[in-house]
């Protein structure tokens, strides 16, 4: 299922992915292991609406930790509070947030849903492959 975040983006970043990219650093949790699994594209908001206005959402202009899915029939709107911040590949899969783990809370409701994709419309941080 397809994302769309506008987290705390900052140094080392973790870039957009799409639906073909590796995500080798879950698959060394053997808590968490995503074998056979696909996580499916995570699309960066750099820019976003705020009452009809353009408002930054990368590191230095917010801390937002919020996201939603795209597109599908079910409408989730996604909290959390872990930075896009760190590696998706070995080495160094412990970096930033990686090693601290987090919670993400997932909520199941069209309006919700709706407001938060008009607040995280906008420009992307492009995908880059590594």
């Amino acid at each position: 299922m397809a994302k769309r975040t506008a987290t705390w983006w900052a140094s080392p970043q973790i870039y957009s992915t799409v639906n073909s990219t590796k995500i080798g650093c879950m698959t060394l949790n053997t808590a968490f292991s995503m074998k056979n699994k696909q996580p499916g594209a995570v699309d960066i908001a750099k820019t976003g609406m705020w009452n009809g206005h353009s408002t930054g959402l990368i590191g230095g202009q917010n801390h937002a930790k919020i996201g939603v899915t795209t597109p599908g029939a079910k409408h989730y709107a996604i909290f959390g509070d872990l930075n896009q911040q760190g590696t998706i590949n070995p080495p160094h899969c412990e970096r930033s947030q990686n090693g601290r783990g987090g919670m993400f809370f997932v909520v199941q409701n069209e309006d919700l849903f709706s407001t938060l994709s008009k607040l995280v419309e906008g420009d992307s941080e492009p995908a880059k492959a590594k």
